[in-house]
């Protein structure tokens, strides 16, 4: 996982691919209107020998006065079944809740897509009543 290139600096950081697979994906441009804005982190999934994308954890919709963010992931179906998402959650999770100052990180997905369910109890959150597509959760703890 790599963090926006304002958090580069952090000690937690940990590079996910390379310089030529960022240059070649377009890594160094916005990769969704929220980044610019301050309104969203995105993290790019690699597998650390072949540097091949994985997947992509994301922390969107900041509501910086309410302190609260909405967590977001997908993942190719060579690398699922690793733990690779959860982790990636967990992560980006605890970096919104202690790095950052948020109070909440917030997840919705279809009750119907049974890993994502998997991946967001891995992750520590528990399901809530919401609205939607499906349980909104918050992290567990």
């Amino acid at each position: 996982m790599r963090p926006d290139p304002v958090c580069d600096n952090s000690p937690h950081a940990v590079p996910g691919c390379s310089r030529d697979t960022r240059r070649r994906t377009g890594r160094d441009r916005p990769a969704h209107p929220e980044r610019p804005a301050g309104k969203g982190a995105h993290w790019a999934l690699a597998d650390a020998q072949s540097d091949a994308l994985l997947g992509r954890v994301a922390l969107k919709s900041f509501d910086l006065q309410g302190g609260t963010a909405e967590l977001a992931y997908w993942i190719v179906p060579s690398a699922r079944g690793r733990g690779l998402c959860p982790r990636a959650a967990m992560v980006a999770t605890r970096w919104a809740l202690y790095e950052c100052g948020f109070h909440r990180v917030e997840l919705e997905h279809a009750s119907a897509n049974h890993a994502s369910c998997r991946v967001a109890v891995k992750a520590g959150f528990e399901p809530r009543s919401g609205s939607g597509a499906g349980p909104a959760a918050t992290p567990a703890g």
